[in-house]
């Protein structure tokens, strides 16, 4: 059968009513339409994009693991240039008059800073 029709079931219109199109049932279309196009959709979607890669400080010598919170003593002359890493990104800080270092990256909310993962100290500043 081509074409379209709809037939009643039942008597004087009792029992469902199905939908003819194309020689198949109009509940077994829609369930290969829909089975298809979440097929089709999965192939556009593709594999998931990687995880963003965390960053590293360039230089690894020196390098000292810390688990520490966003303020840590480092003992090291004020001024002196430190790579820091914190929630995936490294920068760079100085070292404060009290010899400590200070994380600047806060969390998603914004209230609180991250803490330390490691740091690599570099070289203390010149006096001229």
């Amino acid at each position: 059968m081509f074409g379209a029709r709809i037939g009643y079931g039942g008597n004087r219109g009792a029992g469902p009513v199905r939908i003819y199109l194309w020689g198949f049932h109009m509940h077994k279309s829609v369930k290969l339409a829909l089975a298809t196009g979440a097929v089709a959709s999965f192939g556009l979607m593709g594999v998931p994009a990687a995880q963003a890669v965390a960053e590293h400080c360039p230089s690894q010598d020196g390098k000292v693991e810390v688990d520490a919170g966003p303020d840590l003593f480092v003992g090291l002359p004020e001024g002196t240039s430190v790579c820091i890493k914190t929630g995936g990104v490294a920068y760079d800080v100085t070292v404060d008059a009290d010899g400590y270092i200070h994380s600047t990256v806060l969390n998603k909310p914004g209230n609180a800073y991250l803490g330390i993962s490691y740091y690599v100290p570099g070289e203390p500043p010149t006096e001229s």
